[in-house]
């Protein structure tokens, strides 16, 4: 099963371009996934491409930025701010990449509006 996963098209195209590995999340998936479709928002406002997920820790903050920010492509300061007031800090590590030659609009996988931080994709939508 895949996720499709809103994420901001700035760390969207690092995604894809390999270089940020880790996608941060305050709340993760319940459900085993092998990967994420990736939304990326206004103003792209497009499913952009995919990457597989090796793994879902979720860590004490500290620990989670001391095992992952050599890869996690955003700041000490980004991650603090993004997990402000809370002790346990979760992510996604990804894995192979693929950009999508067209992208598309979020009504191709039957949805009306992206989801506000991820939604499991049926079969049939991956």
């Amino acid at each position: 099963m895949k996720a499709l996963v809103s994420i901001h098209p700035r760390f969207a195209r690092l995604i894809l371009s390999g270089e940020k590995k880790c996608e941060y999340r305050r709340r993760l998936p319940t459900k085993p996934i092998s990967g994420i479709v990736i939304y990326a928002t206004s103003p792209v406002s497009r499913i952009i491409g995919e990457a597989g997920v090796e793994s879902m820790p979720f860590l004490e903050k500290g620990e989670l930025w001391r095992q992952t920010s050599s890869f996690g492509g955003i700041s000490k300061f980004e991650f603090e701010s993004y997990f402000y007031g809370m002790e346990m800090a979760g992510a996604l590590l990804l894995s192979h990449p693929v950009t999508y030659d067209h992208p598309f609009p979020i009504e191709k996988v039957g949805l009306v509006r992206p989801p506000q931080s991820f939604c499991y994709l049926s079969e049939e939508d991956e």
